[in-house]
This record gives structure tokens, C-alpha cells and sequence, in this order.
């Protein structure tokens, strides 16, 4: 029970990322309508690394160790797309959380 609650914790606060990312695209990045379709297929590609890689940190990491894992690369993410990073750089951080 206390990995589910940690799980919807994680998930209540990293889904601002979501909410705030049409506003992060265009302001702060500078980008249009087809830069946030870049961020957004950057997230996917990510999440498809993600699940490529989860069978080998199922084997290493228990439920609350991938918990902390992608809470930590989530929090690292979020941390550096705050500070208006060049649109380059946005998009690997995008992926990042993906992954996430």
C-alpha cells in the first residue's frame, strides 16, 4: 500500500508537467504549435526507452527503488526545463521524462 500512495503522490505532482507544457513551448522556449508536437513525441520516445529498459531494473531495483529512480529523473528533468533551457536541449530533457 505505501508504494501505491508514494505512486500517486509522484503522479500528482508530476502531472503539472503536463498542464504547464503548451505554456513552456511557446514562452519560455519560444517555440510554436509544431515545437510542443516535437516535445510531446519526445516524451513518447521516451517513455518507449523507458519500457525497453524496464526489464533490467525490474531485475535490479524493487518497486520502491524504480519509484525513487524515476522520481529522482523526473525531479532533474523538471528542475532544468524550469531554468528556460535552449529548444535544443528541451527536447532530450523531454525524453528524460518519458522515461520517468
Amino acid at each position: 500500500h505505501v508504494v501505491l500512495l508514494r505512486a500517486a503522490v509522484f503522479f500528482l505532482f508530476a502531472s503539472s508537467v503536463w498542464a504547464l507544457l503548451p505554456l513552456v513551448a511557446r514562452q519560455m522556449l519560444g517555440g510554436t504549435a509544431s515545437f510542443y508536437g516535437i516535445l510531446l513525441g519526445a516524451v513518447g520516445a521516451g517513455a518507449i526507452g523507458g519500457a525497453l529498459v524496464m526489464p533490467r531494473l525490474r531485475a535490479r531495483l524493487d518497486a520502491d527503488g524504480m519509484l525513487l529512480l524515476a522520481s529522482l529523473l523526473t525531479a532533474a528533468a523538471m528542475g532544468a526545463l524550469a531554468f528556460a533551457p535552449p529548444p535544443w536541449l528541451a527536447v532530450p530533457l523531454r525524453a528524460a521524462l518519458g522515461r520517468g
